[in-house]
């Protein structure tokens, strides 16, 4: 291969670089036969990604794909064909007739890795459908910033519980031959200090390491193929052009031998945005001797002339430009891109793909609230009606909005544009008015089903300045509370907005997050007790703006305001709205016994459970480990282990569990370490308490 040969198979850009520039936004992707061989054939660039304007369905996709290949394999010296990709994040968003589920936090809050893998085999084999081999997920950062856009797009704010759901999602992917997963983002994303997107991180080694890196280290050892970049920086130094975190620790600690992609513009942003390199030249060499293999330009080609001079110029080893090449060929290698370049598979079967998608839903939705057993409703609830007579005013603006069910990456970027929905699209009022009569205003209701709603947003669109609700939700809430009737609230957001007290005055509140489009029938099917809530919040839900702590927090977070007042300190300096691992069911499991075994630094255990009632329930069964004393401040408690298990009428089960290492210990400038001593797990209000020996 030639220097330009290998400087374009490092270089990704996007559709519309390649697309008719008379395009409309409503107009299927149609390609610009010499923007296309200007990009493909005399820049010899390796990847394309993205949708411009509407989305295709799987037919457009391949033509599309099957056009771009024809002209890669059949009109460059070598015959390389290009790798697409697409932020299939939540299931095929880019896809017309495609299948969504939840976004990743509501997934978390089923806590149950089975649904991970089917929806990422899914999302898998359905871009496998359109010729699109490359799918820019999952997000593996880990939810510590509540104030950012891309909360919702995390597994929440625990370590282990993004870690197992993490390396779910990649084996979903890698279940599915010729697909491969893009772990993201690579490293400290998700913990901005102002909350804002793409901005500065202050992460401590032994926090990064502590708390970011484990996801990774994880999908890395479950065979995540590639990796995407961190657009923001960590304690002043983009990790864009961080040798120390995409060469050292990626490469030489972790072992990863896969593609690092940039993220949009990232390279060329390390001089017009983070000013450490004085020309874009710079920027493109810094970045590569980081690191980078392949640089998410989007829209120009300069990368491969720079690439070059800088090489010509002896500023870059050719033997780095080497290492980046063969590691994107290696890529399409291994999706078998060179044998099949262009795309043949044909659609799987929709209505099992659909119910799924239903199943993740209502496996993700979390009662927060239940007072006077209100839900299900039923003859025998607080409401004391038939649901078929019962009058139900629905209302709020997330009542009758397809966008706020499936929230950003869903037809669109944003995900805020209705009119890219199906007319028929789902929306709560709609399901409801199949069960209940929703004719009458609140005034004149049974019930109020208050559907509380932020608009979708993502990236740097999604900044707020405030988690606080906005004040026109807030005065709607207080109306309706102040009526006298039974008020359900429904929260669909991306983060945990800050509520009013009006909340506490709620019949019941359930937390619905991004459900998708099938989130409408399970939360009226979760209301009328035809699916029994089963969901935990994978976050701390503040009560406060002031307020953004995780449960696993040290215990001077916990001191309340007589600290150096009384002899006797007390800990109530906390009081979230809702707990990690808060949520209810209409029959609650029983905890009957827990047991913990040691055997060195190993520690397992046994839960025994029991559903007392009369119905078949699914019970989330967390173990929260604690170590009591250590020579670095110990958290108050972390998620060592859990298990999701069906419980029949009366059953009785024992589940087995193995405590993550990495909850009972931490890393220091010797590495990370286990101490000894004494330490408990505890399940609910069961505890029981082990010791650990010295090695």
């Amino acid at each position: 291969m030639t220097l330009r040969e290998k400087a374009g198979q490092m270089t990704q850009v996007t559709i519309h670089t390649v697309c008719d520039p008379a395009m409309g936004p409503q107009d299927a992707a149609r390609l610009d036969p010499e923007r296309l061989r200007r990009a493909v054939v005399d820049f010899g660039v390796g990847s394309i990604l993205n949708v411009a304007g509407r989305p295709l369905n799987p037919a457009e996709w391949r033509a599309l794909v099957t056009e771009i290949q024809e002209m890669a394999t059949g009109e460059t010296r070598l015959g390389i064909p290009i790798v697409y990709g697409l932020d299939a994040v939540h299931g095929s968003g880019y896809t017309r007739g495609g299948t969504l589920f939840p976004h990743n936090l509501n997934l978390a809050a089923s806590w149950r890795e089975d649904l991970v893998r089917e929806a990422a085999r899914i999302t898998a084999e359905e871009l496998a459908e359109c010729g699109v081999p490359w799918n820019f997920a999952p997000v593996l950062d880990v939810g510590r910033q509540p104030l950012w856009s891309r909360f919702f797009e995390t597994f929440g704010e625990d370590v282990h519980l993004a870690k197992r759901l993490g390396v779910a999602a990649v084996e979903g992917h890698l279940a599915v031959d010729g697909i491969a997963a893009c772990g993201k983002h690579f490293l400290g994303y998700s913990a901005p200090a102002t909350g804002r997107d793409r901005t500065t991180a202050w992460i401590p080694e032994n926090r990064l390491r502590d708390v970011f890196l484990p996801p990774f280290r994880a999908a890395i050892e479950a065979g995540v193929q590639t990796l995407m970049v961190n657009s923001g920086d960590i304690n002043g130094v983009p990790v864009h052009a961080s040798r120390e975190l995409l060469t050292d620790l990626l490469r030489g600690e972790l072992g990863f031998e896969g593609v690092v992609v940039s993220d949009w513009e990232d390279v060329i942003k390390l001089h017009t945005i983070h000013r450490v390199a004085e020309t874009p030249r710079e920027a493109v060499r810094l970045a590569v001797m980081a690191g980078v293999d392949m640089s998410m330009t989007p829209y120009d080609l300069d990368f491969v002339d720079q690439i070059c001079e800088l090489v010509e110029s002896g500023d870059l080893p050719e033997s780095r430009i080497d290492e980046a090449a063969l590691r994107v060929l290696a890529l399409k290698e291994s999706l078998g891109l060179f044998e099949r370049p262009l795309p043949s598979a044909s659609p799987g079967p929709k209505r099992e793909r659909i119910a799924l998608s239903l199943e993740a839903a209502a496996a993700g939705l979390v009662l927060l609230e239940n007072r006077e057993n209100t839900l299900p409703l039923t003859e025998d609830s607080a409401a004391g009606r038939d649901p078929s007579s019962l009058r139900l005013a629905v209302v709020g603006p997330g009542c009758d909005s397809p966008t706020v069910l499936s929230g950003s990456w869903s037809q669109t970027w944003q995900g805020d544009d209705a009119t890219a929905f199906p007319d028929d699209a789902a929306t709560i009022a709609r399901v409801a008015s199949e069960y209940f009569d929703t004719t009458p205003q609140a005034e004149e209701a049974d019930a109020i089903l208050l559907c509380l709603a932020e608009r979708p947003s993502v990236e740097k669109p999604g900044d707020i300045d405030s988690l606080t609700l906005d004040g026109e939700q807030q005065s709607l809430g207080r109306a309706l509370t102040g009526l006298g009737k039974p008020v359900i609230a429904v929260l669909l957001f991306d983060r945990p907005r800050i509520l009013g007290d009006w909340i506490d005055a709620c019949a019941a509140v359930i937390w619905a997050g991004r459900p998708g489009p099938e989130g409408a029938r399970a939360i009226v099917e979760t209301l009328l007790g035809h699916r029994g809530p089963s969901g935990r919040l994978p976050f701390t839900y503040p009560r406060h703006p002031g307020e953004l702590v995780s449960y696993s927090h040290r215990w001077t977070d916990r001191l309340g305001r007589n600290y150096g007042l009384e002899k006797d300190y007390r800990f109530d300096g906390l009081n979230p709205r809702w707990p990690f691992c808060a949520g209810r069911s209409y029959a609650e499991g029983m905890v009957v016994a827990l047991e913990v075994e040691v055997a060195g630094q190993r520690v397992t255990g046994s839960v025994t459970v029991r559903n007392p009632g009369a119905n078949a329930i699914r019970m989330v069964v967390p173990i929260f480990v604690r170590d009591h004393y250590a020579s670095v401040a110990p958290p108050v408690e972390r998620l060592g282990a859990f298990v999701s298990t069906e419980l029949e009428p009366g059953e009785e089960r024992r589940v087995d569990f193995e405590v993550d290492p990495e909850s009972m210990g931490f890393h220091d400038d010797d590495g990370f370490r286990i101490e000894p001593g004494a330490f408990s797990a505890r399940v609910f209000d069961k505890v029981q308490e082990f010791t650990l020996l010295p090695l």
